[in-house]
């Protein structure tokens, strides 16, 4: 992960510069709705024909497929649910961006943009996001702490929840920066 930076922003994913961007995938690779239909319908058919050919796809992982008429090497399809809509445990995201950032880095990619992962589909707590960070880095990450850096980089919606997606952005690029 150290070669990668994560960038997240409000706009439209196909227009980002970036070495990859990553599609909101669900196991069967379908690009029907959402920032995935969006996708598809600015790279074309390709990318979506290439992820059903990888499914089904283990919520979790990720794959790269053609980022077809878009300016990208790749098209990131990292699963965080199994089908469109599902309510899904805040796991699943850390999973699923988790997937995208190594298989980015596998791939030599120096910059990934990376969309909602299912976060509208059900609010991050603060204590959500420390005890799935918790889990994933192997290390005590507290609810204070989180609160402290998401307050930090001004993440903390107006109902106290964060976005563990740009929450887990913004702990990247800290430590690429060299900041603890």
């Amino acid at each position: 992960m150290s070669r990668i930076s994560v960038d997240i922003r409000k706009g439209d994913i196909t227009r980002v510069k970036a070495a990859a961007i990553v599609n909101p995938a669900n196991t069967t690779g379908a690009m029907a709705e959402g920032v995935s239909l969006a996708i598809r319908r600015a790279g074309g058919q390709a990318i979506e024909d290439a992820a059903i050919a990888e499914a089904p796809i283990p919520v979790g992982m990720a794959v790269a497929t053609t980022a077809g008429s878009l300016p990208f090497r790749h098209v990131i399809h990292a699963v965080s649910m199994r089908r469109p809509r599902q309510r899904i445990p805040p796991e699943n995201i850390a999973e699923a961006t988790k997937a995208a950032i190594e298989c980015a880095d596998r791939l030599g990619c120096e910059s990934l943009a990376i969309p909602d992962l299912g976060v509208r589909m059900g609010k991050v707590s603060p204590a959500d996001a420390a005890r799935v960070l918790s889990a994933a880095s192997g290390r005590r990450v507290t609810e204070e702490q989180v609160h402290e850096v998401a307050e930090r980089g001004g993440l903390l919606r107006a109902d106290g929840t964060l976005s563990l997606l740009e929450y887990t952005a913004y702990l990247v690029e800290e430590m690429a920066n060299g900041s603890d």
